[in-house]
């Protein structure tokens, strides 16, 4: 692409962004919105809102403001934050069909390939008679007690004793376990530190979910249509980078189900959620929960 070309194509992109900000800002003031800090014409809250010890700035915001809900706007993007577990029921228990949806987020979910994640995807009749309906049956009472409590108590066990061994790595421990209950409880496998590959892929993942889904971290959520410019474009890094971190993301969600289904066929599978739902008959399309 020739020079003269990606200079008409950032003019663009810029004159689109300012565009849609002045649109979104109009039609915002024709709508009651919470409270919450002034921004910048344009960028909003991008420079003021808070990426480190955020829900200690959240705090302080929502006492300042006198309210458990508030407001920001990042690049033109909308943020809410709850605040308090009274206003959270409200919101997500009570009223959860209005709710309870997920942003599209295009960085971390399409670019980054958490598209087939539960906690990112969006509210609808895939989320509730599936994704809901195997959780809930992996959660329930019976499996609770006959599944994970071992599993937790072995996790936690295991927590106690190295933290009283070497207290001094408390943190590294805290991540460690949480790494290993999930594996363990999910697909039966035996992790014991944080140099085991399923924690390093997990920790990597996991890491990039957090900055790929950063409010205002990248335009592409902004501007959904930017996820087809080429890779080698300039400009084009966070393709660059996403690609990358896909890697991470899909060796953490293939590679403790291909362990699991390698002992299933083995016969060696410990018992786990995974080992349970994979025993069970083919699903029915045409089922209802």
């Amino acid at each position: 692409m020739s020079p003269p070309v990606i200079e008409l194509s950032l003019i663009a992109g810029i004159s689109l962004f300012v565009i849609r900000t002045l649109f979104l800002s109009l039609s915002r003031r024709t709508r009651p919105l919470p409270p919450g800090p002034k921004g910048l014409p344009l960028i909003g809250n991008l420079l003021n809102f808070p990426d480190v010890n955020s829900w200690i700035a959240f705090k302080d915001v929502g006492e300042r403001y006198k309210s458990d809900i508030i407001y920001y706007n990042v690049a033109g993007q909308d943020i809410v934050v709850v605040n308090t577990i009274e206003a959270a029921t409200e919101l997500f228990v009570k009223r959860s069909s209005i709710y309870s949806d997920r942003p599209p987020a295009f960085m971390v979910k399409e670019l980054v390939g958490f598209n087939w994640s539960f906690g990112f995807s969006r509210y609808g009749d895939e989320w509730k008679k599936e994704h809901r309906k195997m959780f809930h049956k992996s959660l329930e009472g019976p499996v609770l007690a006959g599944v994970q409590q071992p599993h937790i108590l072995h996790s936690a066990r295991y927590l106690l004793r190295r933290i009283r061994d070497k207290p001094d790595r408390f943190l590294d421990d805290l991540r460690l376990y949480a790494g290993q209950m999930i594996l363990r409880i999910a697909y039966g496998i035996e992790v014991l530190d944080n140099t085991d590959p399923f924690i390093i892929e997990a920790e990597k993942g996991m890491h990039a979910a957090a900055v790929a889904g950063r409010p205002g971290a990248f335009l592409v959520d902004t501007f959904p249509i930017l996820r087809f410019v080429p890779s080698w474009m300039p400009g084009a890094g966070f393709k660059r980078w996403a690609k990358e971190a896909n890697k991470s993301v899909t060796a953490m969600r293939d590679a403790p189900l291909k362990f699991l289904e390698k002992a299933v066929a083995d016969g060696t599978a410990k018992p786990c959620v995974g080992s349970k739902i994979l025993s069970e008959p083919p699903h029915n399309p045409t089922d209802r929960a």
